[in-house]
């Protein structure tokens, strides 16, 4: 964010005196040291009354130690850590040690300074990225103007500074802070301070960001995004985060201007070291803030900053739902083919084993001469449900017997119960319901390769079944070919939430999509590193979300689309119209197998009439 002049400093306490300027006289005054010290420590401890912890960092003035001496005098309650900035200036790294323990809700950070180039050698050297708390910058000089130094500790949320001024000849502090968004070129005086005045914490840290003063933000965004950010049947950009936008816009007061697509075409992935796409532009400072479907991923929080998570999502398989097995089979379908050969098998040794016994006791059960195939048709009558008129009398022969009538009872009852479920019951094909099965089925993978991480993390993955996705995976620059592809049997890869659009922009109704999802995570939004006024974009989206807000309008957003596209705006399950009459499709395999029978006995009845006439001719 650009930096603004001296003007926009606004003043948040005045003289003691009304209309008295703060800047009225900086010649130079002898202190009265011990006055002066006391003041000023009384100060320090005003600003940390109600923190529990608090670092104090002074630039190695004598002035500066007298205060910290004094104040470090008086009773306090709370934990305090002490640093000199230019001996830490000498160190490299950041403060580990500071750091540890603070708490941007109840401590603080103190830098005391009669040298305000001190505190920006330090600023410049280590930055403000480790204060996560609010920031009091206390100047004792009365001859240098300390308020640019607000500008550049900018990246802390809450920062002010106490400065001494003259008034009246007398010297007084005045408290300052930073308003980047401020459109007035003015000071604004509000009320003195000093030891005696109890100043509040809002106060002494005032919330600099609750208004960007109509302030325009740069939004990286590409308006391809359904249904987070997309174009309406009107050709308006619209869509969860948009809405989400516009409430935070509402409350903050500022405007924002979108881009369609990012200019490389990227969508935000780190390459080579250099990130591209819409995460490009943020982290590289070309736009102030991402509103897209953003997975929050380790390199993209070390990168930039990201929001509270407001949805979770991941990249799901769609495919084509395979045809059902041909309604003319019902005659097989309802046993496997091992069944089958297993009955069948079972039948011819059966035949075998029985007609041996029959012709060696000479018995016959049948009314005419046995053979092979008599004594088959003869044991096919139970599974056919036929009764049996008597048993031959041959010893051994009963316990096969029952025990065939026992297992073709069971065969009979069996098929009869598949092939009714069959009829009645819509079937399905066997589907792939888990990532493992996909990886191992023929399907192709189909990706329309947008610069996201997906393409890199399948490609790399230790983990074995990604690494297998990823082998098969296919890469597209748009969506056309896929659907074309989809119907030749490939599998189509997207975020959840985008291929359910994509299936309802294509209209196909004979697709599913596997339950099981590739990288699951949580969406929020990215922001410059280091950006202080994200924890106010924070807080309304974590409201927004918990209100039940998000999912409403998610609702609203698929059923107008659905309308726009000519369907109705709930979508029927299949469970829902799985109730109707049975059709001619349905039953047509109970025709085939009449018809499989007609035929059949035509067959042997001309054999039968043939076999007569020869007989007789032969007589003859």
């Amino acid at each position: 964010m650009t930096a603004l002049s001296a003007g926009q400093v606004f003043v948040l306490a005045a003289l003691c005196h009304a209309g008295a300027q703060p800047t009225a006289s900086r010649t130079r005054l002898p202190r009265n040291s011990v006055d002066a010290v006391h003041e000023e420590s009384q100060l320090i401890s005003m600003a940390v009354r109600t923190a529990k912890s608090c670092v104090l960092l002074q630039d190695g003035s004598p002035a500066a130690a007298d205060v910290l001496q004094n104040f470090l005098a008086s009773p306090h309650h709370l934990s305090i850590q002490l640093g000199d900035m230019l001996s830490l200036l000498q160190e490299t790294g950041d403060f580990p040690d500071f750091r540890r323990g603070l708490n941007e809700e109840s401590s603080v950070v103190v830098m005391v300074f009669s040298s305000v180039n001190v505190v920006r050698k330090f600023v410049e050297a280590k930055t403000v990225s480790w204060i996560t708390c609010p920031l009091l910058l206390l100047s004792l000089s009365l001859e240098e103007d300390s308020r640019d130094i607000l500008k550049e500790v900018n990246a802390v949320a809450r920062s002010s500074l106490l400065e001494p001024h003259l008034s009246r000849g007398l010297p007084s502090f005045c408290l300052f802070t930073y308003h980047p968004f401020a459109s007035s070129a003015e000071s604004i005086i509000l009320q003195a301070c000093s030891s005696r005045i109890v100043f509040s914490w809002d106060k002494l840290f005032p919330e600099r960001f609750g208004n960007f003063e109509r302030y325009q933000l740069q939004v990286a965004s590409w308006i391809d995004d359904f249904p987070f950010l997309f174009y309406d049947s009107e050709g308006t950009a619209a869509g969860l985060c948009k809405n989400m936008l516009d409430e935070i816009a509402e409350q903050l007061n500022f405007t924002y201007q979108l881009q369609e697509t990012p200019p490389d075409g990227y969508w935000g992935d780190l390459v080579n070291g250099t990130w591209l796409g819409m995460a490009g532009q943020v982290v590289y400072a070309e736009k102030d803030l991402l509103i897209n479907s953003f997975g929050i991923l380790l390199d993209r929080y070390h990168a930039m900053d990201l929001s509270v998570p407001y949805t979770i999502d991941s990249f799901k398989a769609t495919l084509k739902i395979p045809p059902p097995p041909p309604r003319w089979l019902a005659v097989v379908y309802p046993f496997q083919g091992a069944v089958w050969a297993c009955a069948v098998v079972t039948l011819l040794v059966l035949t075998f084993a029985f007609h041996i016994i029959i012709r060696k006791e000479h018995s016959s059960v049948y009314d005419h001469e046995s053979d092979l195939i008599s004594t088959a048709l003869w044991l096919l009558r139970t599974v056919l449900k036929q009764s049996v008129a008597r048993v031959p009398n041959v010893v051994g022969c009963r316990p096969v017997l029952y025990l065939w009538w026992l297992g073709a009872l069971v065969l009979s009852t069996s098929y009869t119960g598949s092939l009714i479920a069959f009829l009645t019951v819509p079937s399905e094909a066997s589907r792939i319901t888990s990532l493992e099965e996909l990886a191992k089925a023929p399907n192709e993978l189909s990706l329309y390769d947008y610069g996201d991480f997906i393409v890199n993390f399948l490609k790399t993955s230790e983990e074995p079944i990604y690494r297998a996705l990823g082998e098969k995976l296919r890469l597209y620059p748009s969506y056309d070919p896929i659907a074309v592809d989809m119907e030749q049997g490939h599998a189509f890869v997207e975020a959840a939430f985008y291929s359910k659009y994509l299936v309802i922009k294509w209209q196909m109704k004979d697709v599913y999509v596997i339950e099981e999802g590739i990288y699951p995570n949580y969406y929020g939004w990215g922001f410059r590193k280091h950006t202080p006024w994200k924890k106010n974009f924070d807080k309304y989206i974590s409201r927004i979300q918990e209100t039940g807000l998000l999912e409403r309008w998610h609702r609203t957003l698929v059923e107008d689309y659905r309308r726009s596209q000519g369907l109705p705006p709930v979508q029927i399950s299949p469970e829902e119209d799985a109730l109707r009459p049975l059709s001619l499709e349905d039953t047509q395999g109970s025709f085939i197998a009449a018809a499989l029978g007609l035929g059949s006995a035509t067959v042997v009845f001309f054999v039968e009439i043939l076999s007569v006439v020869v007989k007789r001719k032969g007589t003859n």
